[in-house]
């Protein structure tokens, strides 16, 4: 009894986010249904000239400063942080961990070696499911509710002022010790998202696999491809000064 007591005070914040969809499962799912609905159309819709040729319409649609994930489905909006990539060039393992930990303080965490948005490979993303509550950082229970994402739901990234969507066609949990899921294929262009599961345990990870797609049509994107962008003809009458 002591240990459920402690375990539950120990994740009382990540519990809380889970427990808000099961104790009123339909007005989270309006809620998020709308919310995922709202910021996919605005992430999808393509900017339009005006009649009076609106010049700051033809510009692509471009990120904030810093790095970010966004989660429409679970109302997330969170930065992805960067650790240092001195540790793992010099394969120093155990210092490459404690650079990963103080990262996610931060936020969510690209981790050090794998592929950037829009390269060929796997554009990995871990965050903490539970953290110790007396622990610095304001994302302990960021991906408290990643378990609820299914096949099929999608995410964006913005990174370095680029955007970019995925469409998650994996779900599984594997064992710690399965280093594969941060393999890097040169063939695709897809995206991991990682945490520790169940939430308040380190057993397993619950791993989330997805395609990049073009943030605009929806279509997969291959290795080489770039975004498509149907902009209007310009005509000026003459070049500008």
């Amino acid at each position: 009894m002591l240990f459920s007591i402690l375990f539950i005070a120990l994740n009382y914040h990540s519990f809380l986010q889970l427990s808000s969809n099961y104790l009123d499962p339909l007005r989270a799912l309006r809620h998020d249904d709308a919310f995922a609905s709202d910021i996919t159309d605005l992430l999808t819709r393509s900017q339009k000239p005006t009649s009076e040729l609106d010049l700051l319409a033809l510009l692509p649609s471009v990120g904030p400063p810093y790095n970010r994930l966004i989660i429409p489905k679970l109302n997330l909006n969170v930065p992805i942080a960067i650790p240092p990539s001195d540790a793992l060039l010099a394969e120093d393992w155990e210092k490459l961990e404690m650079d990963i930990q103080k990262s996610l303080e931060d936020g969510v965490v690209h981790y050090p070696g794998t592929a950037r948005p829009g390269q060929a490979g796997n554009f990995f993303v871990t965050g903490h499911s539970s953290y110790y509550p007396w622990a610095p950082g304001d994302y302990k229970s960021v991906f408290a509710k990643l378990q609820l994402l299914n096949e099929g739901d999608e995410y964006w990234v913005y990174y370095n002022g680029d955007r970019f969507r995925y469409k998650i066609f994996e779900k599984q949990e594997v064992k710690p010790s399965n280093v594969s899921v941060l393999d890097q294929p040169l063939a695709k262009r897809i995206s991991t998202l990682m945490t520790c599961t169940p939430t308040g345990t380190t057993l397993r990870r619950l791993i989330l696999t997805a395609q990049e797609l073009d943030p605009e049509t929806g279509t997969p994107m291959r290795v080489g491809e770039r975004t498509k962008r149907d902009l209007p003809t310009i005509k000026p009458a003459a070049l500008p000064i």
